[in-house]
């Protein structure tokens, strides 16, 4: 993960590397931003002056130095491995060009000028990873004081909340979003911005909590009634559903499985249905089998401050491995069942690492799960009372 690199270049306004040709500590105040969206992520091109330029560039979910890349002579030395760069440096350096050539004139004015530090958020194309890494990074380097005299934060199109709102408004005072790959490149050359982008790796129970005050405070006014009448409830259930891929093919039936015994052994139920609004079909199978003392909630149509808000208010949840996993477990803490194709329940071996206080999820056994095609997103059939089964071994009362 992220170390050094990124936090004495944030604090101190510089990047420091060991130049490849000379072997001495060599300083940089000038970065791009490489938005590419086809690795699903904003590079940061850091160049350096020396027997000739090259570029140290970083990136990946850890933010890490991924290569150092020499223009004059073409040539890649590979930093990282490549499994946490989401492609290869071929197509960062393609963008790279794409975007700078046609600019060339204001690109040459911002390398010869003085530059003033800001950190860049919202720069990784998937929720999971958003809370995981860059959430989680904003707030370390408020914490670890990397930032105190930063005063620009950019925000680019892919962050799912605003990691700026979570510190006190007296740091990054100055905040900014981008929609686009040109106006996140073009603004940071406009305002001579060097860019650091804060990347974490465990999101902490303080951390945790600050994200349940926003959720709250930003929830809209009719999820906050919805939550109260769950709540009042003798038990609320999250349950994920999906529909584009990844699909557990009788989650359906699963799920009211589970419901119908919660229903039995409890009375009052909540159900509250999370996922995205192309599964508007399997909600309204779910709410016409649901039993009649359970209450139905709409998760897929709601904002991701109210999801997060629901996240925290629930007792036990079953959901899909992946980053729809993240709100329950990494976030909110809860315990729950949690089941995917053979690919993804990987995932498992550093789940706990990401949130060492939450409970791990129960999940079926490999030999329980069949997948459906081939590859990490292909659909899988489990047969429902399996997780029944592990429902039933979760302490809840």
């Amino acid at each position: 993960m992220q170390g050094g690199f990124s936090k004495l270049a944030a604090a101190s306004g510089a990047a420091y590397v060991t130049c490849p040709f000379t072997g001495a500590v060599i300083s940089s105040r000038h970065s791009l931003l490489i938005a590419n969206p086809s690795q699903k992520q904003v590079f940061i091109f850091y160049r350096f002056d020396s027997v000739e330029p090259f570029y140290i560039v970083s990136g990946g979910f850890s933010g890490s130095k991924m290569y150092c890349f020499v223009p004059g002579k073409n040539v890649v030395l590979r930093l990282h491995s490549p499994l946490f760069e989401w492609g290869g440096p071929e197509d960062a350096i393609r963008q790279f060009y794409r975007l700078i050539l046609p600019r060339s004139v204001r690109v040459i004015e911002y390398w010869n000028a003085p530059t003033e530090t800001a950190i860049v958020s919202g720069t990784l194309d998937n929720v999971g990873h958003f809370f995981w890494n860059e959430m989680t990074g904003v707030l370390n380097f408020a914490d670890g004081h990397y930032i105190d005299d930063v005063r620009h934060g950019l925000l680019y199109s892919k962050a799912y909340i605003d990691p700026y709102a979570l510190l006190p408004d007296t740091l990054i005072p100055n905040r900014m979003e981008f929609r686009t790959e040109a106006e996140l490149l073009e603004a940071a050359l406009d305002k001579r911005l060097f860019c650091v982008r804060p990347a974490g790796a465990q999101i902490t129970d303080s951390q945790s909590e600050r994200l349940r005050a926003i959720a709250i405070d930003r929830a809209s006014a009719s999820q906050r009634i919805s939550a109260t009448e769950a709540r009042a409830c003798d038990f609320v259930l999250w349950a994920g559903i999906r529909s584009h891929n990844k699909v557990w093919i009788n989650q359906v039936d699963g799920i009211i499985s589970v419901v119908n015994e919660l229903a039995a052994r409890y009375g009052a139920v909540a159900l509250f249905v999370d996922g995205t609004p192309d599964c508007q079909r399997q909600l309204d199978e779910i709410r016409a089998r649901a039993p009649s003392n359970v209450t139905v909630y709409d998760g897929i149509n709601i904002s991701i401050y109210d999801t997060l808000m629901w996240a925290f208010l629930i007792d036990a949840y079953i959901a899909t491995i992946g980053s729809g996993l993240t709100f329950v477990t990494w976030v909110a803490g809860k315990m729950g069942v949690a089941h995917s194709e053979t690919h993804h329940l990987g995932q498992m071996s550093f789940w706990a690492d990401v949130r060492p206080s939450a409970p791990m999820p129960l999940t079926p056994d490999i030999t329980d799960i069949v997948d459906i095609g081939v590859g990490g997103y292909c659909d899988y059939a489990i047969e429902p009372d399996v997780i029944l089964r592990l429902f039933r071994q979760l302490p809840v009362s």
